[in-house]
């Protein structure tokens, strides 16, 4: 099998679809943001971190470099699924060995942004960052940086041939039969 490239917007659903790869198939997890919190933390000066204008240009290179290289050195034996809203659609496609990794998009360009807080609020966890924000930052969150970068993210993928999920509804149930279908989408 590939490896597993996971990129959406907030809280479309990456991490829960990550955990389940890693649970199912054994596959070791990355998550970005705990990479884009340590080079933030150790490495300010870099510019990479949060919503910082250029952070994912900047960070790109490690990311794709770092991810072929982990592959490369656990002999073709360990599989990786790395998920992230740190990552350009583009620039994934044009990165990565494709003999070795697939990229799926996950988003909600069609959900309505109280729908959405509504799924967020059931689905949140207490690590999560949306669980501590007010109704009002989500709602912005979910509008500006969800739904409009999903409908952004549905036509980069039709354009690249790449598989788009719509988790604007029946999230568990579309990400558990992507889950049931990886090993044929990974050949």
């Amino acid at each position: 099998m590939k490896n597993l490239i996971i990129i959406g917007p907030t809280r479309s659903g990456k991490s829960t679809l990550a955990e389940m790869v890693r649970k199912r198939y054994g596959f070791s997890k990355i998550e970005l943001d705990s990479l884009v919190d340590a080079f933030k933390k150790v490495f300010p000066g870099l510019g990479i971190g949060g919503w910082i204008p250029g952070s994912e240009e900047r960070l790109a290179p490690f990311i794709f470099h770092w991810f072929e290289t982990l592959a490369k050195y656990s002999g073709g034996d360990g599989k990786y699924v790395m998920e992230g809203v740190h990552m350009y659609i583009q620039t994934a496609f044009d990165k990565i060995d494709h003999n070795n990794t697939k990229i799926i998009v996950l988003g909600y360009p069609n959900a309505l942004p109280d729908e959405m807080l509504a799924a967020v609020r059931k689905n949140d966890k207490s690590k999560d960052w949306s669980a501590k924000a007010s109704d009002e930052d989500l709602l912005w969150e979910l509008r500006d940086h969800g739904t409009e970068k999903s409908k952004r993210f549905q036509a980069q993928c039709k354009k690249l041939g790449i598989r788009f999920i719509d988790t604007g509804t029946d999230r568990m149930r579309k990400l558990q039969e992507f889950v049931d279908d990886l090993e044929e989408f990974l050949k």
